[in-house]
């Protein structure tokens, strides 16, 4: 047997609500890594700092080894240049769009729960009348 809610619902022609929770939480999940790293006080710009110096720290050491003296603004530019840093760079502005592609859904769901509340109310004034 169906609750008040669900048969509410079903006359209304809009989608449950459990379904939207769940979907809304899904979203949530993945908004919350995203914006840990790309959000306020996010940590991409640690993880770019330290992949980058690591980078440098690298290319150091094979000029070191080689023999080679080398100027830190060359290795700067090296490393800003090096296969792993432009990697990380494309990655995180991939998912930068993905974060707001999110919390757009996000809205989304929001929306529709209003716009179905809204509905709920009209149909009952309506009855009223």
């Amino acid at each position: 047997m169906t609750n008040p809610r669900q048969a509410t619902e079903a006359r209304l022609s809009i989608q449950p609500i459990e379904e939207l929770h769940d979907q809304r939480r899904t979203l949530v999940e993945k908004h919350a890594a995203l914006k840990a790293d790309h959000g306020s006080f996010g940590k991409w710009d640690h993880k770019r700092k330290t992949l980058l110096a690591g980078v440098k720290m690298k290319l150091r050491a094979q000029y070191a080894a080689a023999g080679a003296r080398v100027s830190n603004d060359q290795v700067d530019d090296e490393a800003h240049a090096h296969p792993d840093y432009t990697t990380f760079v494309t990655e995180s502005t991939l998912k930068a769009a993905e974060w707001i592609r999110v919390e757009n859904a996000i809205q989304e769901i929001n929306e529709l729960i209003q716009r179905d509340n809204l509905l709920g109310r009209h149909v009952s004034q309506e009855l009223r009348l």
